[in-house]
């Protein structure tokens, strides 16, 4: 639902059962997911609903010459899972969706 849905579907229900007029007003507040270590451009990234690990690792520029694409890690209330980014990238439906404020690490690699 959009602010403006927000805004109209309020009035309207509010102005019919309890009051005569009615003021709305709707603020949104941006979501981040983080991304940091071998990408071209580490930082904040604004979460969309449909955004993936794939998605953020190229909203931060893609992977870095050095990274280690075969072992992202996704932080997530205290606890770290370690993906491949492999498999996402050959299929969408394998790609992991992270959540606001979840924060994605690529290491570097030996090589």
């Amino acid at each position: 639902m959009s602010a403006d849905d927000l805004h109209r579907d309020s009035r309207r229900l509010y102005r019919k059962k309890i009051y005569a007029t009615v003021d709305v007003f709707v603020s949104a507040t941006e979501l981040f997911v983080y991304v940091g270590g071998e990408v071209a451009k580490p930082g904040r990234i604004i979460w969309p609903p449909d955004l993936t690990v794939a998605k953020a690792v190229q909203g931060a520029g893609g992977f870095s010459l050095y990274a280690k694409e075969g072992k992202v890690t996704l932080v997530r209330d205290q606890t770290a899972y370690d993906l491949n980014a492999h498999p996402a990238q050959q299929n969408p439906a394998q790609d992991p969706r992270p959540m606001p404020s979840d924060s994605l690490q690529v290491p570097r690699s030996a090589f």
